[in-house]
């Protein structure tokens, strides 16, 4: 089994969410290893996702956990993947 490459969006409750707080949060979570990247997106009228992306294990179920835990950080109203790529 090798790794994966997984981006979530993170699409926060309120366009005055703190961001940098839930990228924080989402590193925490992740730690530093698996952590590889976070992009803030534009959707509209002013609000705004983050998009993260995480090196994991290939390894059954480990995705959808990390993607409960995610969404489960304060601000957070909904998740999604939206790249899962085998490295």
């Amino acid at each position: 089994m090798g790794d994966v490459a997984i981006t979530y969006r993170l699409m926060p409750s309120d366009v005055d969410v703190d961001l940098e707080g839930i990228k924080e949060r989402a590193m925490e979570i992740l730690g530093e290893r698996r952590f590889h990247s976070s992009e803030v997106k534009p959707i509209a009228f002013g609000l705004e996702a983050l998009e993260i992306t995480a090196i994991i294990e290939e390894v059954e179920g480990l995705g959808d956990r990390l993607e409960g835990e995610l969404g489960a950080i304060e601000g957070v109203q909904s998740i999604e993947t939206v790249t899962l790529t085998r490295l």
